[in-house]
């Protein structure tokens, strides 16, 4: 077990957006699908305010406009959830100054420890470019703060590699399919000390673009694993206390291709724990 939030290594769990339109049928997939490290569903097909970007200006997620977020709390309040991972804007994405994302950072694990559940946060940042990961620092301390059990960056784009694995978040996320060969090209040193260091990764195993056709997930983490020993990582190191993730939310799919993906990262996560020693 890692000793962030109680997760097994290789958990895995959705980035946030899903494409369902109704929070009740989008609740009762991340709970059968993900029950690891089940998330607040965004529901940007259900109404522009379950965007990512909507969060910019607000100092929290509010139930009455985002349904995902109420229909999350409700299964915290009946024990339906031992721990809930939200998705908070970061500031580049938002155009905002990291104060705000900050408060909204800490208002939404207070939100998730008062519902009764252990709160991850992850700090959604596609637009993050050089000199952005610092912003990140105070939604990071603010998280953990307001009782965050743990606290991630997601980046789906290409990051500015040293500075993005210096982040004392206890994850950052790689998209593997689009950016494993930059990472381990250019950084394979930093990932390396990052490892050292004690924090992890959550690696986007299974791409969320064009559903890939015959998509194999035990050869997707086998490749994983191959590129890793190939570039002198360690691999076991590698992948504890890790997440598996899509590269990226699949809101904009058909929910035919969010369900290939959930079942891909669960197959994926079985084949990864079974060549540990």
């Amino acid at each position: 077990m890692s000793s962030r939030a109680g997760l097994a290594s290789s958990a895995w769990t959705g980035v946030g957006s899903l494409p369902h339109r109704e929070p009740g049928p989008a609740m009762a997939h991340v709970l059968a699908a993900y029950p690891e490290l089940p998330f607040v569903p965004q529901l940007p097909r259900r109404h522009p305010d379950e965007d990512l970007r909507a969060q910019a200006g607000r100092d929290g997620l509010d139930p009455s406009r985002e349904a995902g977020w109420g229909a999350a709390l409700e299964a915290a309040r009946a024990g339906a959830v031992r721990v809930l991972k939200v998705q908070v804007t970061g500031p580049a994405t938002a155009g905002e100054d990291p104060p705000r994302t900050a408060r909204r950072a800490a208002g939404c694990a207070r939100r998730i420890a008062e519902a009764g559940a252990l709160p991850v946060v992850f700090l959604d940042e596609p637009l993050l470019g050089p000199g952005g990961t610092a912003n990140l620092e105070p939604a990071i301390e603010a998280a953990r703060a307001a009782g965050a059990a743990a606290v991630g960056v997601h980046c789906c784009a290409l990051p500015p590699w040293a500075e993005y694995l210096a982040s004392t978040a206890d994850w950052v996320s790689v998209d593997t399919g689009r950016y494993l060969g930059s990472l381990l090209g250019e950084a394979a040193g930093e990932l390396t000390r990052r490892l050292d260091e004690g924090r992890a990764m959550a690696w986007g195993l299974v791409p969320t673009g064009p559903p890939a056709a015959g998509l194999d997930p035990e050869v997707t983490a086998e490749a994983l694993v191959s590129a890793l020993e190939g570039a002198g990582v360690r691999v076991a190191r590698a992948l504890a206390g890790s997440l598996l993730t899509g590269a990226c939310g699949t809101g904009l799919l058909p929910i035919e291709a969010e369900l290939g993906v959930a079942r891909a990262l669960s197959s994926a996560a079985a084949w990864l724990r079974r060549q540990a020693p």
